[in-house]
């Protein structure tokens, strides 16, 4: 293709296009001209007709800005009556949105949890019955299966040593595993001797044979190999009735469920079924508390009260 580029052609349209700018064709009309001389009918319309142009979105929005406060958006009545209620329903909408945006995060976060903790085989740990109190005063570390307090948040040192010179300390200790035996005398010194040092053996035996309420502290070992594969530290608390209880560190708990299991069954094989010992683990049942200090027998006097004459419990 080929153009005209000659100075004629050039200055003869440019001629035409300036007549028809001046001269417009009277069927046509020029859109902003129009717009411009309808103005005020067009706000009128949009007044009737409630709508809100693309530049204000919000009811604030609305107001000119020389009416509007920061502190309207926290107080609705602050504003005009015609945009008061417009105003309530999209702060209403939008706090339903954010509820509902928190409860998705919540939900996914729980079922990734819950994902992880299956994954890898983890349960949650278990807490004592004191674990507020003392997650609001102590740094709280995951052992054995529970929460338990490690260290103090506050440099409470020389009140706690004062307290145990001179007053009393109360510590809790229901992460300790309870066993409960219950068998004859015997049968029980019988056991316990298969697990224990023999002098300590001897000394239990004598004890449970008196028919009277002790207290000691032993050492276990797998079955029949003392001095050898020692377990730990238990405390055996021995009643008048022929039970005893057995409390036990969850670090080695299992261990002594399989020695004691295992020596049950072989002395439950001379024995009578009469004369067989129960073993009952009653894990999480209980709350033990233990108290130390000077100061413990006063705040037992004061704690426990003997009942009136005639008093029964019901």
């Amino acid at each position: 293709l080929f153009q005209d580029s000659s100075p004629q052609r050039r200055q003869g349209a440019a001629a035409a296009s300036a007549d028809e700018i001046e001269n417009p064709q009277q069927e046509g009309i020029r859109v902003l001209d129009f717009a411009a001389a309808r103005a005020a009918e067009l706000q009128h319309l949009e007044s009737q007709l409630g709508l809100v142009s693309s530049g204000f979105v919000h009811g604030l929005q609305r107001l000119p800005r020389r009416m509007r406060r920061r502190a309207a958006s926290h107080n609705p009545r602050r504003l005009p009556l015609r945009l008061r209620r417009s105003t309530f329903n999209e702060a209403q909408a939008l706090m339903a949105k954010q509820k509902l945006r928190r409860q998705q995060k919540k939900r996914l976060k729980r079922l990734f949890r819950r994902r992880n903790r299956t994954r890898l085989g983890k349960e949650r740990p278990d807490w004592l019955a004191t674990h507020l109190w003392h997650a609001k005063r102590f740094h709280m570390v995951t052992k054995w299966g529970y929460r338990l307090a490690e260290r103090p948040t506050d440099k409470v040192l020389r009140p706690c040593l004062r307290a145990a010179a001179r007053g009393a300390l109360l510590h809790d200790a229901s992460y300790l595993h309870p066993c409960l035996l219950s068998g004859p005398a015997s049968s029980l010194a019988n056991i316990l001797a298969r697990l224990l040092d023999p002098d300590e053996a001897a000394r239990l035996r004598s004890r449970l044979l008196s028919d009277r309420q002790f207290s000691m502290n032993l050492t276990v070992h797998r079955v029949d190999s003392y001095p050898l594969n020692c377990l730990g530290p238990v405390r055996l608390d021995g009643l008048a009735t022929g039970t005893c209880w057995l409390w036990c560190h969850p670090l080695f708990s299992s261990q002594l469920t399989v020695e004691l299991e295992t020596a049950v069954r072989s002395d439950g094989e001379s024995e009578s079924s009469a004369n067989r010992v129960a073993v009952d683990w009653q894990r999480d049942q209980f709350c033990c508390y233990r108290l130390f200090g000077p100061a413990v027998e006063d705040i037992m006097d004061k704690f426990l009260t003997q009942p009136p004459d005639g008093w029964c419990p019901r």
